[in-house]
């Protein structure tokens, strides 16, 4: 009974693997969708906020039509003020900037990040200025730059007057995104194109929208289907057991205790039957059996003494 239940077990283990692969395909995929959720709700908040964070204020007309006597330094701190108001209200963006070209003035607000200890994702003006002249970043959409350590996701609106815009740093969000999946031991990276798949890794890959970045994952197939191989190979040993093992077992019961015991039995049929010349002349396959088919035999032969002077 039990080999056909064992390969019945491996056929309903294929089945599970299956199952179970699907399961860890679509929590992958669920938690990395939860991730780009987290950064495309960023991206709305701050888009929000480069249209609407100046409108209606007086500091800002004057500043842009300033002269750049000691009024307009009120101003420009006036404005960080404002910004560094709405970066900390919001947890969107990292910083916003407002640039005046006529005057090469740049006002800078900008939030620290720490992650294990250290700060991190702060540009500087030199390299903000550096980026506002790259016209393949300063084209009002959301694109992906990076410098030795860090990647940001940063945005540049053009005006006649004023260039604004504002950054998400995309590293100080990558701890969070990999806890998220530290049992599957993935690599991720932002990118502005897909790229290709290490061997013996599977990828999954969101694109950040409305941005042309993605977030690629690498997973390596053990990892990503640990729980169904090792239950693949649970099944396979139980069949090998089965058809291997508790034969061998078997066989080794009937040989060592099953067929001494039919001896035995056939020879207390045998002295039952009246047959009091019957002695066990097979060896036994073990000691114990060895002692008691020696103690049968002394039995019946003092028995059959005994008969014999009781006849006397």
């Amino acid at each position: 009974l039990l080999l056909p239940f064992s390969i019945l077990s491996f056929f309903f283990s294929i089945r599970t693997m299956n199952t179970l692969r699907t399961s860890t395909k679509t929590t992958i995929s669920t938690t990395i969708d939860a991730s780009i959720s987290q950064i495309e709700t960023k991206i709305t908040t701050s888009n929000y906020i480069l249209a609407t964070l100046f409108q209606n204020n007086d500091s800002f007309y004057k500043y842009l039509n300033g002269t750049g006597d000691w009024h307009d330094t009120l101003y420009k701190y006036d404005i960080i003020h404002i910004m560094n108001v709405a970066i900390d209200n919001s947890s969107s963006c990292d910083a916003l900037f407002l640039y005046l070209p006529s005057r090469d003035e740049l006002a800078l607000a900008d939030y620290f990040r720490y992650v294990n200890g250290v700060t991190v994702g702060h540009l500087s003006k030199e390299e903000i200025r550096e980026i506002l002249s790259d016209t393949s970043l300063a084209n009002g959409k959301w694109n992906i730059y990076d410098t030795v350590d860090t990647q940001y996701l940063i945005r540049i609106q053009n005006s006649g007057d004023y260039q604004m815009g504002t950054y998400i740093n995309l590293t100080a969000l990558m701890p969070s995104i990999k806890a998220s999946l530290d049992q599957y031991e993935a690599t991720f990276q932002f990118t502005d194109m897909i790229q290709d798949v290490a061997s013996g890794h599977q990828q999954f890959v969101e694109r950040i929208s409305p941005s042309q970045t993605y977030l690629c994952a690498q997973i390596s197939f053990f990892h990503t289907y640990r729980s169904a191989i090792l239950g693949f190979l649970g099944c396979i040993a139980l069949f090998i057991l089965s058809i291997v093992v508790i034969p061998g077992y078997s066989y080794s019961f009937r040989r060592h205790f099953n067929h001494p015991l039919q001896i035995l039995g056939q020879a207390f049929h045998e002295l039952e039957n009246g047959n009091e010349t019957y002695r066990i002349t097979e060896e036994a396959t073990s000691s114990e059996f060895e002692d008691t088919f020696h103690s049968f035999n002394a039995m019946a032969e003092n028995s059959m003494l005994l008969r014999h002077r009781a006849l006397e």
